[in-house]
């Protein structure tokens, strides 16, 4: 059985966790240089707010849990990226407690 991201539609992707975390060199943890090899910087943040969208909507669930603050969702799924290629990319999603909308927590490289 399929399973995809309750309310995708309307999943929120903060700015701040694009520019300020995952495409930023001093506190994404290395994330930034594997989204930078694929094209998506800060200058062109959108593009990658897009794809991450088209994740929250097209992927499939692999992983689910239960926390204290909402449930956890995790997404792997293959996308064409900002400078045509292919990459693997792990999202985490979570609807908390108090919300009917998934936002993203973070990606990573698979």
């Amino acid at each position: 059985m399929n399973m995809y991201l309750p309310n995708a539609e309307n999943a929120l992707i903060a700015t701040e966790k694009l520019l300020e975390y995952l495409l930023d060199e001093e506190n994404s943890k290395g994330k930034s240089t594997f989204f930078n090899r694929y094209g998506y910087f800060k200058d062109n943040y959108e593009v990658l707010i897009q794809d991450l969208k088209s994740v929250a909507l097209h992927g499939q669930i692999t992983k689910q849990e239960e926390t204290k603050f909402g449930v956890k969702f995790v997404i792997e799924m293959e996308l064409i990226t900002a400078n045509n290629r292919t990459a693997t990319i792990s999202s985490v999603w979570m609807i908390d407690n108090e919300s009917e909308f998934p936002r993203l927590i973070t990606a990573y490289p698979v």
